[in-house]
């Protein structure tokens, strides 16, 4: 259950190969796959969002509840950083075909395996959000 909501934005410029490469435990993407999740990271920087705090045993996060869609420029930052993420080879759906997400993208299909979660570096809180709000 959701109890807060917070308007956030995204501090992802910072990251590094090294810092992806050790979020993996099983298996590494390439470099090429490693490079282009970074430069998804790095687009994100300043993007506003509303997000949510995810607390499991050992770990805490936050999850993305929201974007402002309307913002043609922020959607498709988000749009494209849910691209890369979907190229996991693990756990990606799109994996190398960019044409088919995007036309389920454009068209309200896509469905999204997992929630889109980042950790608390990534994350500046600007505020947290009244409820009805």
């Amino acid at each position: 259950m959701i109890e807060k909501l917070f308007k956030a934005k995204f501090t992802t410029t910072g990251k590094t190969i090294e810092q992806l490469k050790a979020e993996y435990t099983d298996f590494l993407p390439s470099d090429e796959k490693l490079q282009a999740l970074l430069e998804a990271y790095q687009n994100l920087d300043g993007v506003e969002v509303i997000v949510y705090e995810r607390r499991f045993v050992g770990e805490e996060n936050y999850g993305v509840f929201a974007w402002d869609e309307s913002d043609k420029s922020i959607d498709d930052k988000i749009r494209d950083f849910i691209y890369q993420a979907e190229q996991d080879d693990m756990f990606g759906s799109y994996i190398d075909d960019r044409e088919e997400f995007l036309a389920d993208w454009e068209s309200g299909n896509y469905s999204p395996s997992g929630s889109l979660v980042f950790e608390k570096s990534d994350i500046e809180i600007i505020e947290e959000l009244k409820k009805g709000v």
